[in-house]
């Protein structure tokens, strides 16, 4: 009785804060949710299980996997506010069920608090997927892979289709396996992409081909026919993986926290998120374990879809990813036909994937959004939901409206959702060294504060709509960053010039009205660009941009 009470008050604790605007770290009290600090959270869970009552036992070299979810079994049977405590050290887990090592599925008020201990995964699955649940916290733990799923490696030979090259210790041979990514890398500054005359970015994610093994430390590495070949001398980077699940996913869930956390090395992204309500970050490093390992997460460090409520990244730190520090967006239907101005049949914008994924698309009571006549990027236009009526087989889905369309609203537009479209907060974070960009901000609100660039290939903040190829969304409305400092950024030369470290821009199919700038109000203040040419800012996009107080050495 006492420990339901006490986290009954700790619910009331954070339901109490009052809503407040994209740069405020304390407060946000709708529906329940608060930004919490650590300490603030362990409240919500006044009850502790020790994992090693389950058999999870730290440096044993045995699985651990089946023992953590035996303990989460336990928590759920508790109805919730449990404190699940590991020991300091290593945990192996070699066993998944439902494609994670623990798979947290209709589970409240659970934390896994590590205390220091690091888990280390023997397959790609992601460690924990969060689906149907609230309140959920991970905290205090390092994710690292038993195998690092990449090399570092000098050219020796270049042969018709292949290249052979050193490993770089402590990288290591795979023999037989998949060279999905190869990327130049600059050992000098310990960061991708190489130089911006003469650089390796291949992709070739469904490759058949297969290194093979030549010696303890030299390789053979096939590329197929459209890669760029690199020079004999060349460092470069194979990623044996790239888009594999992430660390940490979250579906379907509502107030996830993470706090503490290290992710080392994973065949993947570190943290993804899809259709949640409310994320926190505090003090997440994605950052390889030694600097001579030339990368942490072969993929994005975070990425969120279709999220909800509010994003908090703070007091982080991003490092040689093989793709962006964060992603933050929603993902545009496509209007195929208007069959009245109250009912819709919208079909996948980026169908070229296949798939449906009618989790997606908008819930009942959501309000989605259309461009204007002149611009269908420039979503201020719009309509509740009254109904979904889906249509898997054929992959469209019909919507009826409360409201009418306008005339001007026409077959082939982008369809957003304005209320898949959270309150974006990242503060005090440092990204450096990674392929691609920082951070993408594709949300109506987002505020940038006390932030560190150094060496992305691409921009270091990108503000994109694009319903041409990737088809994510949505504009920006009003976005804030100030005393951030870039140097050395978008050395790859994104937006048709080096060095422009922030970027606005809009992808329109062709024949798609485009007439005037997509998104509302960007305010840069405050900051300081090295290394970044004279014109490190390019916001033509933007309707309001308000430039103030910078400096550009």
């Amino acid at each position: 009785m006492k420990e339901t009470v006490l986290l009954l008050c700790a619910l009331a604790f954070a339901a109490g804060c009052a809503k407040q605007d994209a740069g405020d770290t304390q407060a946000n009290g709708e529906n329940g949710y608060a930004v919490l600090t650590l300490e603030q959270a362990k409240k919500l869970y006044p009850s502790t299980i020790n994992a090693r009552d389950f058999g999870a036992i730290p440096n044993d070299g045995k699985d651990d996997a089946k023992a953590l979810r035996d303990a989460l079994e336990a928590a759920k049977k508790q109805g919730g506010g449990v404190r699940i405590a590991l020991e300091k050290g290593n945990y192996d887990l070699m066993t998944f069920d439902r494609g994670a090592a623990i798979p947290v599925i209709g589970a409240k008020a659970v934390m896994f608090d590590g205390n220091g201990a690091t888990l280390v995964h023997h397959k790609m699955y992601t460690n924990f997927q969060v689906s149907d649940s609230s309140d959920i916290t991970v905290a205090n733990i390092t994710f690292d892979a038993n195998e690092v799923p990449f090399a570092g490696a000098v050219v020796t030979a270049v042969g018709d289709g292949y290249f052979d090259c050193k490993v770089i210790p402590p990288h290591k041979v795979k023999d037989g396996a998949h060279p999905k990514g190869i990327i130049s890398f600059d050992q000098k500054n310990d960061s991708m992409g190489g130089d911006s005359k003469y650089r390796i970015d291949n992709y070739q994610l469904a490759t058949k081909l297969k290194i093979k093994k030549l010696s303890e430390d030299t390789m053979r590495v096939p590329l197929e026919k459209y890669a760029r070949m690199p020079k004999v001398g060349d460092v470069v980077l194979v990623r044996y993986e790239v888009y594999g699940p992430g660390v940490i996913n979250s579906h379907a869930a509502k107030n996830l926290r993470v706090y503490n956390v290290t992710i080392n090395s994973h065949p993947g992204m570190g943290i993804h998120g899809s259709d949640t309500e409310n994320i926190l970050i505090d003090n997440l490093k994605v950052q390889s374990k030694t600097k001579d390992l030339f990368m942490s997460a072969t993929a994005d460090a975070t990425h969120f879809n279709y999220c909800r409520g509010r994003i908090d990244i703070l007091n982080s730190t991003f490092e040689k990813m093989g793709d962006d520090a964060t992603n933050v967006h929603q993902m545009y239907w496509m209007l195929s036909e208007k069959l009245d101005p109250q009912t819709i049949k919208v079909k996948w914008g980026k169908e070229r994937q296949g798939g449906f994924p009618a989790e997606y698309l908008p819930k009942v009571g959501d309000t989605i959004s259309f461009g204007t006549k002149d611009n269908w990027l420039r979503m201020e236009t719009f309509s509740k939901v009254s109904k979904v009526d889906v249509n898997a087989k054929d992959k469209f889905a019909v919507i009826s409206l409360e409201t009418p369309l306008p005339d001007f609203v026409a077959n082939g537009m982008p369809m957003g959702n304005y209320s898949s479209n959270p309150v974006l907060n990242i503060k005090n974070c440092k990204v450096r060294g990674n392929r691609a960009r920082g951070f993408l901000i594709k949300v109506a609100e987002a505020n940038v504060e006390n932030c560190s660039f150094e060496r992305t290939t691409l921009p270091a903040i990108l503000m994109e709509n694009d319903a041409n190829y990737w088809y994510e969304g949505c504009r920006t409305e009003n976005v804030t960053i100030k005393n951030c400092s870039f140097k050395d950024c978008n050395f790859w030369g994104a937006g048709g010039k080096e060095g422009i470290a922030i970027l606005d821009a809009a992808a329109f199919t062709k024949g798609m009205p485009n007439q005037g700038a997509v998104n509302v109000s960007t305010t840069i203040e405050n900051c300081t660009f090295s290394g970044c040419g004279q014109d490190p800012i390019s916001i033509k996009q933007t309707q309001k941009p308000v430039l103030k107080n910078n400096t550009i050495k």
